[in-house]
């Protein structure tokens, strides 16, 4: 399973990013979970403490990160 991270500010340009790959087999669900906490762990190195958004395209992730908020996918 490969990842990626990009971190952009609020203009949309570019500060960084990275990415690496994890043997073994992953559900979909998992895949994108590994690649959030990455992402998290990329935002504290660099000491983000602002407000930052984490963008996926998994409904169903997203809606498992909205505990107690409206589903997505209505």
């Amino acid at each position: 399973m490969g990842y990626g991270v990009i971190i952009r500010d609020e203009d949309g340009f570019v500060l960084g990013g990275g990415g690496g790959f994890y043997e073994g087999k992953f559900s979909v669900l998992e895949a994108e979970c590994i690649a959030l906490e990455r992402s998290i762990e990329v935002t504290d190195k660099l000491n983000m403490w602002g407000k930052v958004i984490f963008e996926t395209d998994n409904a169903e992730l997203a809606n498992k990160w909205n505990i107690g908020d409206e589903d997505i996918t209505i």
